[in-house]
């Protein structure tokens, strides 16, 4: 009888181990998936993201020309702009899938002292984008300085030779830009002088947690009365 319950026992112990090594195999086989999808994804980002460099390169050198010239404006060039023009070949993501010709392009945007480069790749299996800045600088190698200006005045003549003068105030309007810094896309605001941001939803990126938005390296307070161009630039902790 003693022998018997000993026997017992032991087919308990040895069925908890076998139950514990299997525990373990699973997890393993699921962490190596999970660093082979990593890895898979990392290469696969990596590639596109050369894509997307040239593609802000070839967009840089074709709008070299068509600059614009007040803060606020923009131009952009299409990534079938520059297909058809034979500047760049065909771009396909990892899955040998073709990129959108129309929803891929690289946009320029005057802001004070600054140009802002916006390039979006939209694919079937990939979408990204990236922000580069480039400060304005005058033949001398200065910072060039933009001056606002609010009011004009304009004198008009009638037929009865009676002078009227009509003074008009212009609403100004300053474009704020987001670099969410590797979080989703966030369209630009346009914001009256001397109002507040309007409602938006704060980015997300996988990983990370939002923190604020800072600009020039300080946090910004979205309660500050907009008086000029902006560009934020979102702030993470990873999670």
């Amino acid at each position: 009888m003693y022998d018997e319950k000993k026997f017992s026992v032991n087919w308990f112990k040895i069925g908890l181990r076998l139950a514990i090594i299997l525990l373990i195999c699973l997890l393993a086989i699921k962490l190596f998936a999970f660093i082979k999808e990593s890895r898979s994804n990392s290469v696969e980002t990596n590639a596109m993201q050369e894509k997307i460099n040239l593609i802000e390169r070839i967009g840089k050198e074709y709008l070299k020309d068509k600059l614009p010239e007040k803060p606020g404006e923009s131009t952009n060039v299409t990534l079938k702009d520059l297909v058809e023009k034979k500047l760049l070949d065909e771009v396909k993501d990892t899955n040998d899938k073709s990129c959108s010709l129309e929803d891929s392009y690289v946009r320029v945007i005057r802001l004070d002292n600054e140009y802002q480069y916006k390039t979006k790749l939209v694919c079937p299996t990939f979408e990204d984008f990236k922000n580069t800045f480039v400060t304005i600088k005058d033949a001398s190698g200065n910072e060039v300085n933009i001056e606002k200006t609010t009011t004009t005045s304009k004198v008009i003549k009638t037929t009865k030779k009676v002078n009227t003068t009509k003074s008009t105030t212009t609403t100004k309007k300053y474009r704020v830009s987001f670099n969410t810094n590797g979080g989703n896309l966030i369209a630009d605001q346009f914001v009256i002088e001397n109002k507040k941001l309007g409602d938006y939803v704060a980015p997300q990126r996988e990983g990370y947690k939002f923190i604020g938005w800072y600009y020039h390296g300080e946090p910004f307070d979205l309660n500050t009365l907009v008086t000029k161009d902006y560009v934020l630039v979102a702030k993470w902790i990873k999670e």
